[in-house]
């Protein structure tokens, strides 16, 4: 059976921080585990970088000036939805609090970074990519009886499926994941599907 595994060097990663040190180090990092790197000293470089090379991943400090990380963030995913955005920080105790409870951050490295965890937080998102892998589907219904058939009828098709009844966590776990196929029930109590395609499409 041939390989169908995604090799490091496939993934671009772009990596934003003000520091020339820290870019330096994370350049380093980031290319002895294999991947594809390009630095941007600022966020309205990593917007303009994105225009000309898409990147796969990108990794954000949050402490830089004119835009901050936060701001970047929601640049990104606005214009690239499914983009996954790490975002870098040294001050963990202060910014843990909006980093738990901001839904568009796939994930966060506390400075200095550890290599184990840096190359833990990039193949995780380089598996969801891998090609030939499983494709990712998602339900949204609140019947958990018709939940129950469609979980069943595509996972014994090997497909791998999650479900949900309820709308918030269903649009957090799209946003975050970016699943291959939605399905969604049009009536759905306190939002109806429509709205749920409004809020995803824009």
């Amino acid at each position: 059976m041939a390989d169908t595994s995604a090799e490091p060097g496939d993934f671009h990663i772009l990596v934003v921080d003000d520091e020339p040190a820290v870019r330096e180090v994370l350049y380093d990092l980031i290319t002895s585990l294999g991947y594809r790197v390009t630095m941007a000293g600022s966020g309205q470089d990593a917007l303009q970088l994105l225009t000309q090379d898409r990147a796969d991943i990108v990794l954000t400090d949050l402490m830089m000036p004119q835009m901050n990380g936060w701001q970047l963030l929601k640049l990104i995913k606005q214009r690239y939805t499914y983009m996954p955005v790490i975002v870098l920080t040294g001050y963990i105790s202060q910014e843990g609090e909006e980093m738990l409870s901001n839904n568009q951050i796939d994930g966060y490295l506390v400075k200095p970074v550890d290599r184990a965890k840096l190359k833990e937080s990039l193949d995780n998102f380089r598996e969801k990519k891998k090609p030939g892998r499983a494709a990712d589907i998602t339900i949204l219904d609140d019947d958990p009886t018709a939940l129950s058939a469609l979980e069943h009828a595509f996972t014994r098709r090997g497909y791998r499926v999650n479900t949900f009844t309820d709308p918030g966590d269903a649009l957090q776990h799209i946003r975050e994941t970016g699943p291959d196929l939605l399905i969604l029930d049009l009536m759905i109590q306190g939002i109806d599907g429509f709205e749920i395609s409004r809020i995803l499409c824009n």
